[in-house]
C-alpha cells in the first residue's frame, strides 16, 4: 500500500523518511522543510509549485518503471536541495526554480527542464545564480529557455538534449557529452568546455565569447567552419 498520509497529513519539517513508496499523489503547494528522503518512490505524483527546502533525497526513484511515467515539480522552488543517485527519468521541472540545489549521478533521461532557473534575485538589480548537475545523464532532456548561469554540469552526459534559448553563460562543462544538442539561439559565452566532446556545437550560429576549450578541441571548431588543420 501507498504511504501517501506521510505527505498528505501537511507540511513536513525535519523529518526522515525511509523506504516508503508515494503513489498517485496530486499535491499543489508541498511544503517540505529540513527533510531527508532515502530510498523512496514517487510513483506518478504531482507537486506542482511546490515548495521544498533544505532537503536531501539519497537514492530516490521519480520514475514509475512499471507505467514508463515520470513525476512533476513544475514551477516548484527548490532551495538548497540535494538529489543524490536518484531516477528522474521524465520528471517535469518545468519553470522550476533550484537555486542553491545539487543533482549529483542522477538519471535525468528525457526530464523536461524547460524555462527552468537557477536565479535568485536579491534585489531590483542584484541576482545571483546557483546550482549543479554533475556526473549525470541528461540524455534527451528539453531544457528550452532554461536560465542556468554559471551552472555546474560537470561529468554530465547531455547528448541529444534541447539547448534552444537556454542561457548557459559561465557554465561549467567540463567533461561532457555534448554530441548532436539542438542549440538554436543558445547562449554560453565564458563557458568551461574542456575535456567535452563538442561535434554536436555549431559554432556558425553560437556567440562564443569568451568560451574555454583545450588544445585537443580547437581542430573540431575549426573544422565546423570550414578551416581545415593539418600538422
Amino acid at each position: 500500500m501507498p504511504d501517501n498520509d506521510r505527505l498528505t497529513a501537511g507540511p513536513l519539517e525535519d523529518e526522515t523518511l525511509e523506504n516508503l513508496t508515494f503513489s498517485d499523489l496530486d499535491l499543489p503547494a508541498l511544503t517540505v522543510e529540513q527533510c531527508r528522503f532515502s530510498h523512496c518512490a514517487f510513483l506518478n505524483c504531482q507537486f506542482s509549485s511546490a515548495e521544498i527546502s533544505n532537503t536531501t533525497f539519497d537514492h530516490c526513484r521519480f520514475y514509475d518503471t512499471d507505467n514508463e511515467t515520470g513525476s512533476a515539480l513544475k514551477f516548484a522552488r527548490l532551495r538548497e536541495c540535494e538529489f543524490r543517485d536518484c531516477d528522474m527519468t521524465l520528471l517535469s521541472l518545468s519553470r522550476a526554480s533550484i537555486y542553491m540545489s545539487r543533482f549529483h549521478a542522477c538519471q535525468l533521461t528525457g526530464a523536461d527542464l524547460t524555462h527552468v532557473t537557477s536565479e535568485n534575485a536579491v534585489s531590483t538589480n542584484v541576482s545571483l545564480s546557483d546550482a549543479a548537475f554533475t556526473d549525470c545523464n541528461l540524455a534527451y532532456a528539453d531544457l528550452s529557455g532554461a536560465h542556468l548561469v554559471d551552472v555546474d554540469f560537470s561529468g554530465s552526459r547531455m547528448s541529444h538534449v534541447q539547448l534552444s534559448r537556454a542561457d548557459l553563460s559561465g557554465a561549467q562543462l567540463l567533461d561532457c557529452e555534448l554530441h548532436q544538442v539542438e542549440a538554436e539561439d543558445v547562449v554560453i559565452r565564458g563557458a568551461d568546455l574542456r575535456g567535452s566532446t563538442i561535434t554536436g556545437l555549431d559554432i556558425r550560429e553560437i556567440d562564443m565569447t569568451d568560451v574555454v576549450i583545450g588544445f585537443d578541441q580547437q581542430h573540431l571548431l575549426l573544422e565546423a567552419i570550414g578551416i581545415i588543420v593539418r600538422e
